[in-house]
């Protein structure tokens, strides 16, 4: 008799820790794809104001590729992983497979964010395909 009681004591032990642990593992997994969910919606959002505000101050995107080109040791403007659109649908920055002056069809640009400045669209911001990616040399990597 004692010899049962001590190993239904040890399986539902052993049943709480596997428990517990996999309850774990998968709050850090949802956590850790929130998080990155998170600083990608905080790096286009910030990416988009950005844009918008150089369209405002120059008129429109002429010198934008330079500006995105411009001193490699200032890291304000990081790698441009995007693909930005003009007004016209043309390719202005490739962030990719995207070469400029190529023209980008309608689906591509369902799911684009919309650069609007007075209301009117003035390009589309195109998300990278794939996983978001954490930039090197952050706290989370």
């Amino acid at each position: 008799m004692r010899s049962l009681v001590f190993k239904l004591t040890l399986a539902f032990l052993l049943i709480g820790l596997t428990g517990a642990a996999l309850v774990s593992i998968i709050l850090q997994l949802r956590t850790r794809s929130a998080f990155d969910q998170f600083r990608l919606d905080q790096e286009q959002q910030s990416q988009v104001n950005e844009l918008v505000q150089y369209y405002t101050n120059h008129n429109g995107w002429q010198g934008i590729s330079e500006y995105f080109q411009s001193d490699p040791r200032d890291n304000r403007h990081g790698s441009f992983r995007y693909t930005l659109v003009d007004a016209d649908k043309s390719v202005l920055l490739g962030g990719g497979r995207d070469r400029p002056n190529q023209v980008v069809p309608d689906s591509a640009l369902a799911s684009a964010i919309p650069l609007k400045v007075a209301d009117k669209i003035v390009g589309w911001l195109i998300q990278p395909p794939g996983p978001p990616q954490i930039a090197p040399n952050t706290p989370e990597n």
